[in-house]
């Protein structure tokens, strides 16, 4: 066997030089002239000249190049490459491959002209101004404009065949993948809610604002998260935010960024109202006065944070703002498929704890026009257990309800204040 195998190396290694003396001879008897003629095409698109091809000389490295070379008549003489062309279409071969089986090097002129009538369409935007009017405005999409290289290999195959240079070179439309008309459907009022601030101080007041502020124009795309915290920033005096109340274990006390609870509330409602997913939501130790139980959006730095997710389908717009009265966040995105509704259901409710009487020797809770020896400065609140319930309506009709959180709700005592003028009275009785 090993001197069989020899012999048919032998005979393979006799062959491939019997190939390459032939090919020399070819090119030393046969007219020069033949072989040295190149391929020579002109590319224009009817008005100017896009590009021209020159057929390269070829480099030949090794007997197997050599011998691909020698059987695709990619140094044979121009006419009957042209011949091999001719041949291979009406085998079957599309243009295109009968034309690179031949002259390989035009497909990098291909290329490039393909690079310069390359005009990419332009998608219809949605610009969201959530202060101006009108807050949408939607640009118009744009065809573009690519090579037709089925039609061009088409021309060039009938150039080779008719001895013709030059060759027209046709393009086709590109279409935009989002148009005005899929723009339109994307910003319907999914929901809005509001709270009231008009019984707020002033501090607290821009407190809410500026947290609202910072929500306000955002744009979520598709499975895009929003998280509070993130977008407000440190509640601090270099971020712009104030001293107010907070609660604090189960007291209120001043402390910077009081009143941003309110703001993660009022955004947290328009989630639930607009059925955005809600990924990440905490209660108060104590029930806020100014949303439902269990409907409340506690957040801290650090601690707890407020983060929901577009999950509809389509882009999210978020207007958010705050007057003297009202605060309010409203979501624009594709229609909502339901009506939906909250519900709060309170499941126990304790004893109502008593008053806490402050003796007050330093008149923090009187000025000087007050003429009374007391006064109230807040209410006490029960303990509540409560549950929160979203209600799913199409068309009137109710299709689903989803309890979403259960809470519960510390009890507080409410505060009277009493004037006092010794320095030395005690501070706190029951």
């Amino acid at each position: 066997m090993h001197n069989f195998d020899k012999q048919v190396h032998n005979f393979y290694m006799k062959r491939r030089f019997l190939i390459i003396l032939l090919v020399l001879f070819s090119l030393t008897f046969v007219g020069a002239t033949d072989y040295n003629e190149k391929l020579k095409l002109t590319f224009n698109n009817g008005k100017t000249i896009i590009s021209t091809y020159i057929e390269e000389d070829y480099d030949i490295t090794n007997h197997l190049v050599y011998e691909q070379a020698v059987e695709r008549k990619i140094i044979s003489p121009l006419e009957d490459k042209i011949d091999q062309v001719k041949t291979l279409r009406e085998s079957g071969k599309s243009e295109k491959d009968a034309i690179l089986y031949c002259f390989p090097s035009i497909e990098k002129t291909i290329d490039n002209i393909s690079k310069k009538v390359l005009v990419k369409p332009t998608d219809s935007k949605v610009f969201f101004m959530p202060n101006q009017t009108p807050m949408f405005v939607v640009s118009r999409e744009k065809n573009g404009l690519a090579l037709d290289e089925e039609k061009l290999y088409k021309n060039i195959y009938d150039a080779l065949i008719y001895s013709k240079e030059n060759v027209k070179v046709e393009t086709k439309q590109l279409y935009p993948s989002v148009c005005v008309k899929d723009n339109e459907n994307t910003f319907y009022e999914r929901g809005r809610f509001t709270t009231s601030i008009q019984a707020s101080s002033t501090n607290r007041k821009d407190n809410i604002k500026k947290a609202l502020s910072s929500i306000n124009g955002s744009v979520l795309s598709v499975g895009e998260t929003l998280s509070f915290n993130n977008k407000t920033g440190p509640r601090n005096e270099q971020n712009g935010y104030k001293l107010a109340k907070i609660i604090k274990g189960n007291e209120y006390v001043d402390g910077l960024g009081g009143g941003v609870c309110q703001a993660s509330t009022t955004l947290y409602n328009c989630a639930l109202l607009s059925g955005v997913e809600v990924l990440q939501v905490s209660g108060h130790s104590l029930l806020p006065s100014y949303v439902l139980p269990s409907f409340d959006a506690m957040v801290n730095t650090g601690s707890s944070d407020l983060v929901i997710k577009n999950n509809t389908g389509g882009k999210l717009y978020i207007k958010a703002y705050a007057n003297e009265e009202q605060a309010t966040v409203i979501f624009y995105g594709k229609k909502n498929e339901y009506e939906i509704s909250r519900k709060s259901v309170t499941i126990k409710k304790g004893e109502m704890p008593k008053d806490k009487i402050v003796l007050d020797t330093k008149n923090k809770y009187f000025s000087n026009e007050d003429t009374t020896l007391k006064k109230r400065i807040s209410y006490s609140q029960p303990s509540v257990k409560s549950q929160g319930y979203l209600v799913y309506k199409k068309n009137g009709k109710t299709k689903k309800e989803i309890l979403i959180r259960e809470d519960y709700y510390n009890s507080k005592s409410g505060i009277i204040a009493e004037r006092v003028e010794k320095d030395d009275a005690p501070l706190f009785f029951n």
